[in-house]
């Protein structure tokens, strides 16, 4: 196995941004504001001291960006980490519920963590009680008879596994991971069964149970990206985040791997397709179902929450951008090491997929996708439900710094392109006359400049929380 260009989480230390730029200027806000809010949260919630195997709801001790001595205390015998199974629940219950728990998954973040300090720090005070926690792994998980046949069932540590092994070069840890991605959906992983059900049988659930978030009842393995393997899988499916951290995995593998996984390789193009082609929002969100955090049918893809759908979570797109960064690697950057990308910042007027069934337009300016906000248009009352936008209308730039944030962003303006279609005057009937739809559309009054900001910048600066990308058509 050779290692194609180098892991992301590693590389990007590289990267070198103006100072004046807009990803730099979102860096020093992460580092100065938004890590230490997030470190004061774990604090005063208890989170953060719960490393003492004690759950207290407030502490006073002086900030440290490392629990590390409390993480060491907390750690078992024989490497076990992991504070649900040690307070909350007995430890017998440890690896018994992979499926619906997340002890795995968080075990996959703070390995995660670990190598990020070990990186900083140039010690191995973190990274090596979770090399243990990975020794136990190891023994607990595999083909073997004596071992469980289990995968996690939020993906997130078979990434971590992966960047561990391109730090340490142990062979075992990279075999864990591939262990993971290609036994997960195994029809019949266990007593010829597929896990997650024998798990759940073994746990004594009830079959007909359903959990809140399951869009039918159990089992819904569809739901965890696990309902076959994932050479065999045609769509994406199920909860949104899941399949993105799957395919950055598998991403991640095949770079690191490529002369051995050429069905993988087809499977991440496929699913990727599959995903952006049927199941993706013009903004780049992707999770329409709000029920299940998850994917819906092809072209489903409500304008709003309140609609139906447009959940979009951000986790997921997170779980994109990790993605693409791996495929770009994979598939361009191998080939590729200098290059330069120029981006026109052009304005644009795109529209969904006809499929998608919502004659709606939305306004960009290169690649960023802008939104109206009632901050800028107080006159709103239905979240520009009514609002309806002509997509031939003049529109302009507008160079703005942001009085409350001090951000420079550029606005855009549409004149005299945008109206309020009158809701109130149409006949509630389950249906309208096409021209008296089209009549009530052309004589309505025109708003003479209609504002609008970057999506990106949206919900910064007050006001009552309504905002919208597509916008409906203006026939006229």
């Amino acid at each position: 196995m050779i290692a194609m260009a180098g892991y992301p989480q590693e590389t990007f230390l590289n990267v070198k941004l103006a100072p004046d730029s807009f990803l730099e200027k979102k860096r020093r806000t992460a580092s100065a504001a938004s890590l230490k809010q997030q470190l004061g949260f774990l604090k005063s919630t208890g989170r953060y001291e719960a490393f003492k195997l004690k759950w207290l709801p407030v502490y006073d001790e002086p900030p440290a960006i490392w629990p590390i001595d409390m993480l060491s205390n907390a750690q078992h015998d024989d490497g076990y980490l992991n504070l649900h199974y040690s307070i909350v629940e007995p430890t017998s219950n440890r690896f018994t519920n992979i499926r619906d728990f997340c002890e795995l998954y968080n075990a996959g973040h703070l390995l995660e963590g670990a190598l990020a300090h070990e990186h900083y720090y140039k010690n191995d005070k973190l990274l090596g009680p979770m090399i243990w926690y990975v020794d136990l792994m190891i023994k607990t998980f595999g083909p073997s008879e004596d071992q469980l046949h289990a995968y996690p069932g939020h993906p997130e540590l078979e990434i971590a596994l992966l960047r561990l092994y391109e730090r340490t070069h142990d062979k075992r840890h990279f075999e864990l991971a591939k262990y993971f991605i290609t036994e997960r959906g195994n029809p019949k992983g266990t007593d010829g069964r597929h896990y997650y059900d024998w798990e759940a049988d073994k746990r004594g659930d009830d079959p007909n149970a359903r959990p809140y978030f399951y869009p039918e009842r159990t089992p819904s393995n569809w739901y965890y990206s696990a309902s076959v393997p994932l050479i065999d899988m045609q769509t994406v499916e199920g909860h949104s985040v899941r399949p993105m951290y799957l395919l950055t995995a598998v991403a991640d593998m095949v770079r690191i791997d490529k002369a051995n996984t050429p069905d993988l390789q087809k499977a991440i193009v496929r699913l990727w397709e599959d995903m952006v082609s049927t199941k993706m929002y013009v903004t780049g969100g992707i999770g329409a179902m709000p029920q299940y955090e998850g994917f819906g049918i092809p072209y489903f893809l409500p304008q709003g929450t309140d609609e139906g759908g447009c959940y979009a979570e951000t986790c997921a797109a997170i779980g994109i951008m990790m993605m693409v960064e791996r495929v770009l690697q994979v598939q361009f950057l191998a080939s590729n090491p200098n290059f330069t990308l120029k981006i026109k910042l052009d304005i644009r007027i795109l529209t969904s997929h006809p499929f998608v069934n919502t004659d709606t337009i939305t306004v960009a300016r290169g690649p960023i996708i802008y939104c109206v906000e009632d901050f800028d248009n107080p006159w709103v009352n239905d979240h520009f439900k009514s609002l309806q936008l002509d997509p031939d209308a003049m529109v302009t730039e507008r160079a703005v710094k942001d009085p409350s944030t001090g951000e420079e962003y550029v606005a855009l303006d549409v004149h005299r392109g945008a109206s309020v279609l009158p809701i109130e005057s149409l006949k509630a009937a389950p249906s309208i006359p096409w021209k008296t739809l089209a009549k009530a559309a052309a004589d309505t009054e025109v708003i003479e400049v209609l504002h609008m900001v970057p999506y990106y910048f949206r919900s910064n600066r007050g006001g009552k929380g309504m905002a919208r990308t597509g916008i409906r058509r203006w026939i006229r």
